[in-house]
């Protein structure tokens, strides 16, 4: 991945969910983190949904590498998701 664009993408991302320390977000297709570790730097709680286990893998390697603690990450069906589980979004393919 571009490591600019990405910065930039992800800077995006932050600019438009106008995060604080009260959101709750939930980041579907997750993949890595790439954007759900950064997300929690200025959320309160995140959660990565990915459905392809070696990226929930890398993931929370990728977390442990962060120290970041208000994330949780998790593989599974993206479907069904409740109402009310979080009040930002994000989705990415």
């Amino acid at each position: 991945m571009n490591g600019n664009l990405n910065e930039k993408m992800v800077d995006k991302a932050l600019e438009w969910l106008n995060l604080s320390a009260q959101d709750r977000v939930l980041d579907l297709f997750c993949g890595m983190g790439n954007f759900t570790l950064p997300i929690a730097k200025q959320a309160g709680f995140v959660v990565g949904v990915e459905s392809v286990q070696p990226m929930v893998a890398q993931a929370k390697q990728n977390q442990d590498t962060s120290g970041l603690k208000n994330v949780e990450f998790y593989q599974t069906n993206l479907l069904p998701i409740k109402r009310g589980q979080a009040n930002r979004s994000t989705k990415y393919y």
